[in-house]
């Protein structure tokens, strides 16, 4: 008996057909994956936006019940946190309360972080501690800089403009929606997600600042947020 099959109508596929189909699917693969890729940017975007709008309202509720006075705390994430919580629905130690103050995008930057601290540390404490929305209280940790704690919200001078909270990574000049969280060569300004003191949440253009933390001070014109309240 033939070891060959000599029936004309079956046939495998020759390498250069198999080459082309190859090429096809990688075509395609690379017009799809940017955009699955803005499709999930923006999934991100919109469950923080929810998250940040939530914590927003639970430090606005706690100046309602604090004589209209913004937290007087740093703006070190843990510290406004146990003031916050119960607006939320929380209860229990700061830390173990993630959820809502956590960003979806920055786990992303978690994972491509070069440094040891973020790699070691056990990932439901890392999601607590580090990647946080962040009160805007630097006047409180240094009176150098610019803050709004321990003001009333009513002596905002510009509501709309003015940070009540954003995310950590606003505060340090770098982006976790855009993956980029460990580009210290970005050009002069990065994008965040902040709320206002007038409650609004927005995506926010945040200047960088040259060797220093872009929440030490004011940015230049032209940027829709201050750091200070006066």
């Amino acid at each position: 008996m033939s070891r060959y099959n000599n029936n004309p109508d079956t046939r495998a596929f020759t390498l250069v057909e198999l080459l082309t189909v190859l090429a096809v699917i990688g075509v395609l693969a690379a017009l799809l994956f940017p955009v699955l890729s803005r499709a999930k940017a923006r999934a991100g975007r919109a469950l923080c936006v929810n998250n940040l709008k939530q914590v927003n309202a639970a430090v606005r509720m706690y100046c309602d019940d604090h004589g209209d006075t913004l937290p007087d705390t740093n703006f070190v994430a843990l510290d406004y946190k146990p003031l916050v919580q119960g607006y939320l629905g929380l209860s229990g130690r700061a830390w173990t309360n993630g959820g809502v103050f956590w960003c979806p995008a920055s786990e992303q930057s978690m994972m491509i972080s070069p440094l040891p601290p973020f790699a070691i540390m056990p990932r439901g404490r890392f999601k607590m501690e580090y990647h946080l929305y962040r009160f805007n209280g630097g006047n409180a940790d240094s009176h150098s800089r610019p803050g709004i704690a321990g003001l009333k919200l009513c002596s905002l001078r510009s509501p709309s403009k003015t940070v009540t909270v954003a995310e950590a990574s606003a505060f340090i000049g770098q982006a976790w929606h855009d993956h980029k969280y460990f580009d210290y060569e970005l050009g002069k300004h990065v994008w965040n997600m902040a709320g206002f003191g007038d409650g609004h949440v927005a995506y926010t253009r945040f200047h960088r600042l040259s060797g220093r933390l872009p929440c030490a001070a004011d940015p230049p014109s032209g940027y829709d947020y201050q750091w200070s309240g006066r």
